[in-house]
């Protein structure tokens, strides 16, 4: 976990991106580590592919903000 933060140190958003609609890796993030940044989640239910795309663009709505 202190890796993770030190190498999240810069960064002013986190979007957490898995395939997941139970969100598991974020809440297992959340409860490993105080983040300082607002963090996201871009999760995808269980077989449908990632789109790059819409990671993309949920990524980049919060550099318009």
């Amino acid at each position: 976990a202190q890796a993770l933060a030190q190498a999240l140190s810069g960064c002013e958003r986190v979007v957490v991106v898995e395939q997941n609609h139970g969100r598991q890796l974020l809440r297992y993030l959340r409860g490993s580590m105080d983040f300082r940044q607002p963090v996201e989640s871009c999760a995808v239910p269980g077989p449908v592919p990632l789109d790059p795309a819409a990671i993309a663009q949920q990524a980049g709505e919060g550099v318009h903000r």
